[in-house]
């Protein structure tokens, strides 16, 4: 049989909890469980696009922003088309791997020689009159 440290009465062997370590009653424990899920939800941070509370084992991080689950998929997933290559879906990371293409769109650098090789000058073959291929 022990003390509460929180209230100091006297705890049964069957009604002993521990909270952080200390030895409390059933009732204390119930406070201090209730008194750590305020401050957690208190501490907790916000989705940077729905701004729901998160808990601080929940959220991941994407650009310096923190999102839920399910906004840091939408978030990511339109991220990864606006930085991909039009043509092959390659993912461009460097800016000195982005080149605009012919119709404006974002292309890497193979897709782009191969856009030039097919619309560039030269690519149009003009045969002798007379001729047939």
């Amino acid at each position: 049989m022990g003390t509460c440290l929180r209230c100091g009465r006297d705890i049964q062997a069957w009604e002993e909890e521990y909270f952080g370590g200390k030895p409390v009653c059933q009732g204390c424990f119930l406070l201090e469980l209730a008194a750590a899920r305020k401050k957690a939800e208190d501490e907790a941070e916000e989705c940077s696009r729905c701004g729901r509370k998160l808990p601080y084992w929940g959220y991941k991080e994407f650009a310096g922003k923190i999102y839920c689950t399910g906004c840091f998929d939408s978030v990511y997933g339109e991220w990864k088309a606006a930085n991909s290559c039009a043509h092959c879906g390659r993912l461009i990371a460097e800016k000195w791997q982005r080149f605009s293409g012919p119709k404006g769109e974002l292309l890497c650098e193979k897709c782009l020689s191969e856009a030039r090789g097919r619309f560039g000058p030269g690519a149009v073959v003009q045969r002798p009159k007379g001729s047939r291929a």
